[in-house]
């Protein structure tokens, strides 16, 4: 063969250029995980240097507008924060791992995410028509409730009002509601049952939705809402939303929820709470709310 009986580039004097960067799969492999996989090794340097995929501002994650996971739930919006090599034999750095900063919703909502300038690790350039893939949410499945195990479980005391501070630890000073006391023997004090039971309840009501981001749908936020109480519209909404939220505890089998003015103050609205517990105990309490604000 002679030199000039191929085609200059046909073989290895002109096969030598960089490999195109190609994004050929992505796959949620936990709640606020994606799986990046390239026909090719990634430049990771580290140092923010052109083409580094260390760089979290060369990926962009963006929510299929319109789906809707098994939670019941639309799709919600997640951000990249970090991302990291996988260390899997014979990978070499063709597989990346994008962590988001909450949780993404479950299957079948879908995502699309995308790579922006990165390069190979022989610098070859990202190829355009393979810089984007659509994926689905994480299928994960959604265990039932259980009041055998939620019973056996035990929180730290932190009394919320007067009865959860007095039960089971009579004699304390009203002033450290909201803070964590100690048993007779020095070390921190538990909640059990009912105790455990009725604080979580009182902290579903308080607690802004989306206050934690592994738990997006946690929270009815009463608080955040005391000056629209005013509005026959809107506390029908909270007290739905509250008995949604309260339906989420294990031991619940019943619940009721509506609001009621004060007769002595017209500008303290009580939220109303009436449960039956899987185990037969009821609840009937009375959270009061300043339509003023507090």
């Amino acid at each position: 063969m002679g030199w000039g009986t191929e085609p200059w580039g046909a073989t290895l004097w002109g096969a030598g250029g960089p490999t195109r960067l190609r994004l050929v799969d992505a796959l949620a492999v936990r709640e606020n995980v994606v799986r990046l996989t390239f026909n090719t090794g990634v430049k990771f340097t580290r140092i923010l240097d052109p083409g580094d995929a260390s760089n979290i501002e060369r990926f962009d994650i963006r929510p299929i507008e319109g789906t809707v996971g098994l939670d019941g739930e639309p799709v919600r919006a997640v951000w990249p924060a970090g991302v990291e090599p996988v260390p899997i034999a014979g990978a070499g750095q063709n597989i990346l791992d994008v962590t988001t900063d909450r949780m993404m919703s479950p299957y079948p909502t879908q995502y699309r995410i995308a790579v922006n300038g990165l390069r190979s690790t022989s610098e070859g350039l990202l190829d355009p028509e393979y810089a984007s893939k659509v994926f689905d949410g994480l299928h994960a499945g959604f265990p039932p409730k259980s009041v055998e195990l939620a019973h056996r479980t035990r929180d730290i005391a932190n009394p919320q009002d007067l009865r959860g501070l007095l039960d089971p630890l009579p004699h304390l000073d009203p002033l450290i509601l909201g803070t964590i006391p100690v048993d007779a023997t020095g070390d921190f004090a538990f909640d059990e049952g009912i105790d455990s039971y009725r604080k979580r309840v009182f902290r579903r009501l308080l607690t802004r939705k989306g206050s934690f981001a592994w738990m997006p749908t946690y929270g009815v936020g009463v608080p955040d809402q005391v000056k629209r109480l005013g509005r026959v519209g809107t506390r029908a909404e909270i007290a739905a939303e509250a008995e949604a939220q309260i339906r989420m505890e294990p031991e619940t089998s019943e619940v009721a929820c509506s609001f009621e003015q004060s007769r002595q103050a017209p500008g303290v609205w009580f939220l109303r709470v009436r449960v039956r517990t899987r185990t037969g105990t009821t609840i009937d309490e009375a959270v009061p709310f300043a339509a003023a604000g507090g």
